[in-house]
């Protein structure tokens, strides 16, 4: 016999308005933005691409390589890059958001 999968928690804000509030001074990436909002990392990034457009005050700073130092600052997507363009190195450090 199957047990019903008990009812998801109980939400009393959008996904966009828990990260609104999850968001602050302090630069955070993705992940931990994700854990704070109680979202999935990839729909976080998602929704921050909607956020920018209406909140112009969102601040992100680029990903960069752990290996070379090369920054993405030119990158219009705001995900982690897959590796470095430079040395070809995997070790990205995620980009940071925060708003003042």
């Amino acid at each position: 016999i199957d047990k019903p999968s008990p009812p998801p928690p109980e939400r009393h804000a959008t996904p966009r308005q828990a990260l609104l509030a999850a968001l602050d001074a302090t630069p955070r990436s993705a992940r931990e933005l994700s854990a704070r909002a109680g979202l999935a990392e990839k729909d976080v990034y998602l929704h921050l691409e909607h956020l920018q457009h209406s909140h112009p005050e969102l601040l992100a700073e680029a990903a960069h390589c752990l290996a070379c130092g090369f920054r993405f600052e030119k990158r219009t997507r705001l995900n982690k890059p897959g590796r470095c363009p430079l040395c070809k190195s995997s070790r990205i450090a995620p980009p940071l958001f925060s708003v003042p």
